[in-house]
């Protein structure tokens, strides 16, 4: 004889139903409706009670909490099986089957046929969405787990990227708000202060875990090195700054000063005349004249200013040595106006002697 119901509380008639169920049982609920069948279901379980499951799920990710009542129902004897469907997780469509001749649904449903017909679809649909689920094996044995940064040791509010993959594990999650994930996959984080992220992995036998602990560090000072070509020795030397004057450098006229720079923080860098430029580079020039630059460093936590300014001094011997070519037009000014003086000279003599 077939038969059907109806209704709202559509658990709390299963949870009636179990006890009085003698063969076999069938239900298509969702994670969270399973939860509330399950002191129910392992009593049934107790009483040999043939049991097949299906969870329907908007996801592939299964919670601990999950993971540790199927070990239990699957111990029992349920058979269990997961199926990702947005459809029948959003409809909300569940049901249960009992010994095949009884079926409670909810009673959204609009039920037009016989209790044999609906029971039939009932069961027959069942079947169809069973072929297409994924059967819920707990694993035992050894897992293994790979679970890694691509940087341990950040400045503050710097971002870190992590990867994982773990082989063997039912249930896989990550603490610091992570969560249940699963078994490969990437994330990244912006870390604020010292943390230790930890991978969990769990299986029907083991429980593993894997840390990673990653050391942040206060934003540095931005440096700027400072070097000049000294011609005397044919080299390029670094310079120091001024003791009494940080960031003051006393050069000579016309010697060639080169600026370079590596940043190894995220943020943006500019010069006040020069833009925007990269984490890592330089600037060179001739220096004619006192010349002030203004850099300007933006972090994720602060703003950083650097000023340096050349005071160049003249010293004809060392310029003679960086510009020759400024020196030999020098001389041949010096040359031409020599020859321009005598040539008047004797020009001023010659016309004495002809009166």
């Amino acid at each position: 004889m077939f038969r059907y119901h109806t209704s709202d509380d559509l658990i709390d008639e299963i949870n009636i139903e179990l006890p009085r169920t003698q063969y076999s049982t069938q239900i298509l609920v969702d994670e969270n409706d399973l939860y509330f069948l399950s002191e129910s279901l392992i009593k049934a379980l107790l009483n040999k009670l043939g049991m097949e499951i299906i969870i329907i799920s908007n996801s592939n990710k299964k919670s601990l909490k999950l993971f540790n009542l199927c070990k239990r129902l699957i111990d029992g004897g349920a058979y269990l099986y997961w199926y990702k469907n947005n459809i029948l997780y959003n409809q909300e469509a569940f049901f249960g089957i009992f010994d095949k001749s009884y079926v409670i649904g909810r009673r959204s449903e609009n039920v037009i046929e016989s209790a044999e017909a609906y029971v039939r679809s009932k069961t027959n649909f069942f079947k169809t969405i069973l072929l297409d689920s994924e059967k819920i094996k707990l694993l035992s044995g050894e897992i293994e787990i790979s679970f890694e940064a691509d940087r341990t040791i950040v400045y503050k509010n710097e971002s870190v990227n992590f990867k994982w993959e773990v082989r063997n594990a039912d249930h896989v999650e990550i603490n610091n708000e992570i969560g249940d994930v699963s078994s490969v996959g990437e994330f990244s984080k912006i870390v604020k202060s010292d943390i230790t992220f930890e991978l969990f992995a769990k299986n029907k036998d083991l429980n593993y875990s894997k840390k990673v602990y990653i050391r942040t560090i206060e934003t540095k000072d931005i440096e700027i090195g400072v070097s000049a070509y000294d011609p005397v020795i044919n080299e390029e030397i670094p310079l120091e700054s001024s003791s009494l004057n940080p960031g003051h450098y006393g050069v000579y006229f016309g010697q060639e000063i080169k600026m370079n720079w590596s940043i190894n923080m995220i943020g943006k860098f500019r010069e006040q005349a020069l833009g925007n430029l990269p984490l890592e580079g330089s600037h060179a020039f001739e220096i004619f004249q006192e010349t002030k630059f203004i850099f300007t460093f933006n972090s994720l936590e602060d703003r950083q200013i650097k000023n340096i300014t050349f005071h160049p001094k003249e010293d004809e011997e060392i310029f003679s040595k960086l510009h020759p070519e400024a020196l030999e037009e020098k001389n041949n000014i010096v040359e031409s106006k020599k020859n321009t003086i005598l040539y008047l000279i004797k020009s001023f003599f010659a016309k004495l002697l002809n009166k």
